[in-house]
C-alpha cells in the first residue's frame, strides 16, 4: 500500500518499539525490518515524491504483530490514491 510520508516516522515507531523487534536491513530503494519472524518491507518512491510503500511478508510467524501492525495503519494513516492525476 502506498502512504503518504508524514506517517513514516509513527510506522517505524510501532515497528522499533515491538518486544520481538530483530532489526532491519537495506532494501534497493528501502528497507527490510523483521518483527518475530515478519518482513515489512518499507520503500521511499522515486516517480511520487512524499509517499511510501509498505509490505508486509510472512504473516504466519507473527500474526499478531502482523494484525495490529494493520489495524494501526488502517486507523493512524491515509493511505495515498493510485488514481488521483
Amino acid at each position: 500500500m502506498r502512504i503518504d510520508s508524514k506517517y513514516l516516522f509513527g510506522v517505524l515507531n510501532f515497528i522499533r518499539t515491538d518486544k520481538k523487534y530483530e532489526g532491519d536491513k537495506p532494501l534497493q530503494y528501502g528497507t527490510q525490518y523483521i518483527v518475530g519472524g515478519v518482513f515489512v518491507d518499507i520503500h521511499t518512491s522515486t516517480k511520487k515524491k512524499g509517499t511510501f510503500t509498505l509490505d508486509i511478508k510472512n504473516h504466519p510467524a507473527n500474526p499478531d504483530f502482523a494484525r495490529q501492525l494493520q489495524e494501526y495503519i488502517d486507523a493512524a494513516c491515509e493511505p495515498e490514491e493510485e488514481n488521483i492525476i
